[in-house]
């Protein structure tokens, strides 16, 4: 089915984008379907064992052998197929080009389904202490990205892959860790013998993981916004929107249905149906392009600015909401190198996301005192580049006259932020345990809660249009522990229907001097 292009007006643009986004959200959840049923059957021909397996015969017959053993708890029996498995995936591909870039639906399923293989495997081998295999499995994900490149725009999943495998290994050292309290003596309630030897398993393992994590993280770009970086770009751009912008980014332009088909579209194309429109050559842009203004330079700077405002939409909310330079098209620049801010902002994030993965496990299987030590750490190592990024904000702020609630709330997180609502929803089960035994406001639980929230209530969310993320993220924490209460576990982790094998500290120093990130 075909969507007839738009005509270049505004009512045709949002018509085209309503029809799309219909279209391609029931491609979507046809291809989610078939990857499910192909995951279904995998575990199904392992779990039946009712006919043997060549695991030398095909690809799939090595999956059948090695999820057989798995599903069984044989780790002998994994060990034995690992090899000739590892080398079956590399000879496929991992990356997919998504519908709206030209992509086919056939490889997309094909490379989701074996996607949700790898990503189910890095939940299950660190539960039969297969720390090691668990690491040699993302570096097989990141070579089968690296050999079949599939062209551009595609989409990589690596860091959905990388979240499982070190969440897994995270929770294996921390139910390992139980084990190693047996041959000490106990020191209180929260505080334990090897909370101590935790963390420097946990340093240990995050420094060899931050290898894997910034090789991927040097392939993925966070935001459009990047392609400005350097001075010169920065300074075309700003040109651009200075010359342009007040007759081009208007109220109605910049609407977000009209942008996004405006992209779908292409860019090149829209401008070609603008200059066919009555009136057209009146625009500056118009009248210039191809001559003044290079038409491959207008198609490039369009689009940057165009994708800078549809990916960062709730704070272009704030800007258009809170500041009078929404008013001026020929502004947008301000807006947009606040954007810049706040990406350098997020890459440092990113790049410490496996430090905040610890965290959130620590916090969520009751080891306080390690949690506190790791919060103390990460404070200390970030404090001197979270000052600097809140100065820089300071100087943007002046510059320009304005602030964005949003792009400052971000900066002024310190990258401890994430750390402090992790240990607001950690509160979250004891504080429904005291409600259910009847217990008043006496409880220390709730008096801890109340601290944390006035600490995060000092800072406002946003521009008030939206629900700050701690109260979210607390409403999640409430609903995962009601369903657990009614269901047992989330269906969604079939993880846990494996029994956590504890790895001695002798063990686990071994696997992980043996992976070592490489």
């Amino acid at each position: 089915h075909r969507i007839p292009p738009p005509r270049g007006t505004h009512e045709s643009l949002i018509e085209y984008d309503r029809r799309r986004v219909v279209k391609d959200s029931l491609l979507e959840q046809i291809m989610t379907t078939c990857v499910e049923m192909s995951d279904a059957g995998r575990l199904l021909r392992a779990a039946a064992g009712a006919a043997e397996v060549d695991p030398a015969a095909s690809d799939i017959a090595r999956t059948i052998a090695v999820l057989r053993a798995v599903l069984s708890g044989d780790t002998p029996g994994v060990l034995a197929h690992w090899e000739d498995f590892c080398e079956s995936l590399l000879k496929q591909e991992l990356l997919y080009v998504p519908l709206g870039k030209g992509g086919s639906p056939g490889r997309i399923v094909k490379a989701r389904a074996l996607h949700q293989l790898i990503f189910d495997l890095l939940a299950w081998l660190p539960r039969l202490g297969l720390v090691r295999e668990a690491c040699q499995l993302l570096d097989v994900a990141q070579r089968m990205e690296v050999d079949h490149p599939v062209g551009s725009g595609a989409v990589t999943e690596y860091d959905r892959l990388f979240e499982n495998g070190y969440q897994a290994v995270v929770r294996c050292l921390v139910a390992s860790a139980d084990r190693w309290d047996e041959s000490r003596p106990e020191r209180g309630a929260e505080s334990r013998a090897s909370d101590t030897m935790l963390v420097q398993a946990l340093q240990d393992l995050t420094e060899s993981q931050l290898a894997r994590w910034l090789r991927h993280s040097r392939t993925v770009r966070l935001s459009v916004v990047e392609k400005l970086a350097g001075e010169r770009e920065w300074e075309r751009f700003i040109a651009f929107v200075d010359r342009y912008g007040g007759e081009l980014f208007t109220q109605l332009f910049l609407g977000l249905a009209n942008l996004r088909a405006i992209l779908h579209q292409g860019v090149g194309v829209w401008l070609s149906n603008l200059e066919e429109e009555e009136h057209a050559d009146e625009m500056r842009l118009v009248d210039e392009l191809g001559n003044v203004l290079p038409r491959e330079d207008a198609i490039k700077l369009l689009t940057i600015a165009i994708e800078a405002v549809v990916e960062n939409y709730r704070e272009y909310r704030d800007y258009n909401s809170t500041t009078t330079q929404s008013d001026h098209g020929e502004l947008l620049h301000t807006f947009v190198d606040f954007i810049r801010l706040r990406n350098r902002y997020d890459r440092i994030a990113w790049n410490l996301k496996p430090v905040f993965l610890a965290h959130k496990i620590l916090v969520g299987q009751n080891r306080p005192a390690a949690a506190e030590l790791w919060r103390r750490a990460v404070a200390e190592r970030t404090a001197s580049e979270a000052d600097a990024q809140m100065q820089r904000l300071a100087l943007l702020c002046e510059r320009y006259g304005m602030r964005l609630p949003t792009v400052a709330e971000r900066v002024a997180e310190r990258f401890v932020r994430p750390l402090t609502i992790d240990r607001l929803r950690g509160l979250a089960l004891p504080a429904m345990q005291a409600v259910a035994d009847g217990q008043d406001e006496n409880n220390p639980v709730f008096a801890v809660m109340e601290e944390e929230i006035e600490s995060l209530m000092q800072e406002p969310c946003g521009a008030g249009l939206d629900v700050p993320d701690w109260i979210h993220s607390i409403e999640q924490e409430v609903t995962r522990v009601r369903q657990e209460r009614r269901h047992h576990h989330a269906a969604d982790e079939p993880w846990r229907r494996l029994e956590q094998v504890q790895l001695s500290w002798e063990q686990l120093q071994e696997q992980l001097s043996e992976d070592g990130g490489h």
